[in-house]
């Protein structure tokens, strides 16, 4: 068993978080036993990102978090506001085109 922070920075991601988001949600599924958390920090986003997330959210348990701000600042800032957020004792950082596949995360 291991303590997993998540983070995962977007800007207007909504295309790919689509696909990203069923895979993210079959890893947390698979990953019962662990204490994992996802933390979305948007970075700005002016499209639907933000709803997306939201909703995805709703569909989870209180392991999935939200950061938003208006003003896009940029990735450098992204990280460090989702990993002043995390949690847990190993923090991995993501981007959500998912370069690195959920199934990889546990290696």
């Amino acid at each position: 068993m291991y303590n997993l922070s998540i983070i995962l920075p977007v800007y207007n991601e909504e295309f790919r978080l689509k696909k990203t988001l069923p895979a993210l949600a079959k890893f947390l599924k698979n990953s019962k036993k662990n204490n994992i958390e996802l933390i979305f920090v948007s970075d700005g986003s002016s499209d639907q990102t933000n709803i997306i997330i939201s909703n995805f959210i709703n569909t989870k348990d209180s392991k999935v978090k939200l950061i938003k701000y208006k003003k896009n600042i940029g990735k450098g800032y992204a990280v460090k506001k989702g990993v002043l957020e995390a949690k847990n004792q190993w923090i991995l950082i993501c981007d959500v085109d998912l370069s690195v596949h959920p199934n990889q995360f546990n290696k």
